[in-house]
């Protein structure tokens, strides 16, 4: 009897790991940017300096959709090209903006997006072009009452 359920154990120790490394090798596959590797393969000489906000802190909103304005400047000698921007959900939408800006140039863009539940949120906006480090996150954050 004991060595009957040593045996079951054992198996279910064993189909357990199996189905834990078959998730740990799917969420690699998931998390692979193929975009900055893309991005990577261009020459440091032609790469661009941005500055950003790292952060955009809103305090307290109390509507649910909200528009916030940032810049992006072009701080460096070299043409800055904006190759993609992705917003961390669906709920955030990026006004149209320039591909390219000259250089010691800028230009402002426009975030909409809504916040459903009250309490702390944070949304990221995740910029990729030839600037190094080739992609900057904006973090958006606050309290909704």
């Amino acid at each position: 009897m004991q060595s009957r359920l040593i045996i079951i154990l054992i198996s279910f120790l064993l189909l357990g790991c199996e189905k834990k490394k078959k998730y740990i090798e799917g969420y690699e596959i998931v998390k692979k940017d193929t975009l900055l590797e893309s991005l990577r393969k261009i020459p440091e000489d032609k790469l661009a300096k941005i500055e950003t906000p790292l952060l955009i802190d809103l305090d307290t909103v109390i509507s649910k959709h909200q528009t916030i304005k940032f810049e992006i400047k072009n701080i460096s000698k070299n043409i800055l090209r904006i190759i993609s921007i992705k917003p961390f959900c669906e709920c955030v939408s990026i006004s149209n903006y320039n591909k390219e800006i000259k250089p010691f140039s800028s230009q402002f863009l426009y975030a909409n997006f809504y916040i459903e539940n009250q309490g702390y949120f944070t949304y990221s906006i995740n910029i990729y072009g030839t600037f190094y480090p080739f992609k900057r996150e904006i973090k958006i954050e606050g309290y909704k009452k």
